[in-house]
C-alpha cells in the first residue's frame, strides 16, 4: 500500500501488483526541487499511463546514514527493475552515485551485473554523455517524447534481464549504451509541441511551499534562436518551437480547474519570444490569472510588456543582462544598452514591482564587477531602495560543451574572490542582496563538464567519502585526476569526450569561428582596460 511521506495533491495512486515493471522516476536534488521540474512530473505521469508498469519518484536525502526510500511505496533503488534519471546540473551526478551506494548497487556501471538499469537523460547527458556513463547504464541524448514509448517497451519486455535490456536500448533513437550503440549517436527531438504529452494535473505539495508556489507549470516553448555564446541549452535544444495559443490556452483552462491553482508558471528559454507570448498574458488578465514569468532578455521589454506582466500579479522583475559592460554583454548573445536599463529600472518601479533579480557571469576581464555596480546604482536611483529590493545573482562563466566558449576554460580562483571581495565591500546589504557561486563549485562542475569515462571513480570515491567539497578534495587525492587539462584554455585542435560519439546538430567549425572572434575582442578589450 502507499505510504504518506509527503502529503500530496495529483498522485496516480495506482495499485501495486507484484508482477508489474517497477520503474523508479529519480531527481537527484531536494523534494522541491523535483516537484519544479516539469520533465520530471511529465517521466511520472507517462510511465504510470502504461496498465503493467508501477512508476514511484525518488529524491536525494542530505542525510547520507539513510537509504533514499520512493516516495508513495517506499521501495529503495534495489527494488526497481529500472530507474530514470534527469540530470541538469554536473555536480549532482555525484548525488546519483551516493543514492546507488547507499542502496548497495555499485555505483561504476563496467562493474554492475544485476539490475536496475540506471538511464541518465536532461541536458547533461545529451551534451556529454561519456560523464553520465561514469554512473549510468545508458545516456539518452535530446528529449524524451520521440522515444519513451519504446524505452518503455523494452524495460518491460526485457524484466530481469540486464544484457537484454541493454540490447533492446541501444536500438533505440537517441539511446546511447557504451560498446553497443552505433556512433555517432544523433540527439532526438519533439518536432512539434503541440503534440508533446504535457500533464495537465500536476503534483502539488500540501505540506510546503512549492519553489515557484503554488501554480500550474505551463510549457510555452523550448529552444532558443540567439545562439548566446555562453549557453548549453541554446545549442543543444534547438530549433525554436513554440507551443501554439490554442494549446496553451486549453492547457491553462483545464489545469487550474484540475490542480485547483489560480497561478501560471511558465517555461521558456525567452518567454517573449513566443509570437503569441502578448496574447498569452492579455488571456491571462482578462480571466484573472496570476501568472510567474522567467528570466528574461532585456531586448524584448518594453512599457506595454511591463504592465502586463505586472498586471498578472509579478511583483519580482527578474532580468539577465550577464554582463554589466554593454559591449561585452552584445558580443555574448544579450545585448542592451544602460541607458535602456535605466529606463526599464524605471518604468518597473513606477508599475510597483519592488523587487528586481539580476543575473550576471564574471571572468571576462579585470575590474568587470564596477559595471555591475554602476547598474545598481542605476536600480537604486529607480527606486529599489528599501531592504532586499535587488538580488544579484553572480556566477563564474563556467565553459560548457558545444558552445564557442567550450574552448575558454576557467580563470583562477583566485580572480573570482577578488571580485567577490570588492562587490561585498561596495554595496549597501541593507538593499542589496548577494548570491555568489562558490567558484570552487564552478571548478568542479567544469572538471565534469569536460571529463569522461575516466572519471568514473573519482566520482564513486567522492560520493563514498561525502557529496561536497571535503569529499571532492579526498577523492582527488586518492584518484590523482590532473584538474588542470580540464580548466585550461583548450587549442582549436583539442579532443573532447563527446567527439564522434553524438551528433547535437551543432557546427563545429562555427563554435570556432565565433570563438575567434570573441577572443580577438577580448584581447582588444584586456588592452584598452
Amino acid at each position: 500500500m502507499p505510504i504518506q511521506r509527503f502529503r500530496e495533491y495529483g498522485r496516480v495512486a495506482k495499485s501495486y501488483k507484484a508482477w508489474y515493471t517497477k520503474i523508479a522516476v529519480l531527481y537527484p536534488s531536494s523534494y522541491e526541487a523535483a516537484l519544479a521540474s516539469l520533465a520530471h512530473q511529465s517521466l511520472y505521469y507517462i510511465c504510470n499511463s502504461y496498465d503493467d508498469v508501477v512508476a514511484d519518484r525518488i529524491v536525494f536525502e542530505p542525510s547520507l546514514d539513510d537509504i533514499p526510500q520512493s516516495i508513495e511505496y517506499g521501495m529503495t533503488l534495489r527494488d526497481f527493475d529500472a530507474i530514470l534519471a534527469s540530470l541538469h546540473f554536473e555536480p549532482d551526478i555525484v548525488k546519483i552515485a551516493s543514492m546507488l551506494i547507499r542502496n548497495g548497487i555499485e555505483p561504476i556501471p563496467s562493474r554492475r551485473e544485476d539490475p536496475p538499469i540506471l538511464l541518465v537523460g536532461g541536458p547533461v547527458a545529451t551534451a556529454n554523455p561519456l560523464l553520465a556513463l561514469c554512473v549510468a547504464d545508458t545516456a539518452f541524448i535530446g528529449e524524451f517524447e520521440p522515444s519513451i514509448d519504446r524505452i518503455l517497451d523494452v524495460i518491460v519486455e526485457s524484466r530481469g534481464d540486464r544484457r537484454s535490456m541493454l540490447e533492446g536500448l541501444a536500438g533505440i533513437d537517441g539511446v546511447y549504451v557504451h560498446r553497443l550503440s552505433r556512433t555517432p549517436v544523433r540527439r532526438v527531438y519533439q518536432a512539434n509541441l503541440d503534440d508533446a504529452y504535457h500533464p495537465i494535473l500536476q503534483l502539488q505539495p500540501l505540506d510546503r511551499e512549492p519553489i515557484w508556489g503554488r501554480s500550474m507549470m505551463v510549457e510555452a516553448s523550448r529552444g532558443c534562436p540567439h545562439r548566446c555564446l555562453f549557453c548549453l541549452e541554446g545549442y543543444i535544444f534547438k530549433p525554436k518551437r513554440d507551443r501554439s495559443f490554442a494549446k496553451i490556452k486549453l492547457l491553462i483552462d483545464e489545469g487550474v480547474e484540475v490542480n485547483n491553482v489560480r497561478k501560471i508558471t511558465f517555461y521558456a528559454p525567452s518567454f517573449f519570444d513566443h509570437k503569441d507570448s502578448d496574447k498569452i498574458l492579455g488571456y491571462l488578465i482578462d480571466v484573472g490569472l496570476e501568472a510567474s514569468i522567467p528570466s528574461l532578455r532585456l531586448d524584448t521589454i518594453g512599457s506595454d510588456r511591463l504592465e502586463a506582466i505586472a498586471r498578472v500579479g509579478q511583483r519580482m522583475l527578474t532580468l539577465a543582462p550577464e554582463s554589466g559592460f554593454c559591449p561585452l554583454a552584445s558580443i555574448l548573445g544579450k545585448p542592451y544598452t544602460r541607458e535602456g536599463l535605466s529606463s526599464i529600472f524605471c518604468e518597473a518601479y513606477k508599475l510597483g514591482f519592488r523587487e528586481l533579480k539580476l543575473y550576471f557571469l564574471v571572468g571576462f576581464f579585470e575590474g568587470e564587477e564596477r559595471y555591475i555596480l554602476d547598474i545598481v546604482r542605476d536600480a537604486i536611483e529607480a527606486g529599489f531602495r528599501h531592504p532586499s529590493s535587488i538580488k544579484l545573482s553572480i556566477n563564474p562563466a563556467i565553459p560548457k560543451p558545444h558552445t564557442p566558449l567550450q574552448w575558454s576554460g576557467l580563470k583562477p580562483l583566485e580572480s573570482y574572490r577578488r571580485i567577490r571581495r570588492r562587490i561585498e565591500e561596495s554595496i549597501d546589504g541593507y538593499i542589496v542582496d548577494v548570491d555568489f557561486y562558490d567558484e570552487r563549485w564552478a571548478q568542479i562542475q567544469t572538471v565534469l563538464s569536460f571529463g569522461g569515462l575516466e572519471l568514473a571513480e573519482l566520482i564513486a570515491r567522492w560520493a563514498l567519502y561525502g557529496v561536497g567539497l571535503s569529499g571532492w578534495r579526498r577523492a582527488l587525492a586518492d584518484t590523482g585526476i590532473d584538474v588542470g587539462r580540464y580548466l585550461s584554455e583548450k587549442d582549436e585542435g583539442y579532443v573532447f569526450p563527446w567527439d564522434s560519439v553524438v551528433d547535437v546538430g551543432v557546427d563545429g567549425e562555427k563554435l570556432k569561428e565565433l570563438y575567434v572572434l570573441f577572443k580577438g575582442f577580448e584581447d582588444k578589450l584586456t588592452k584598452l582596460l
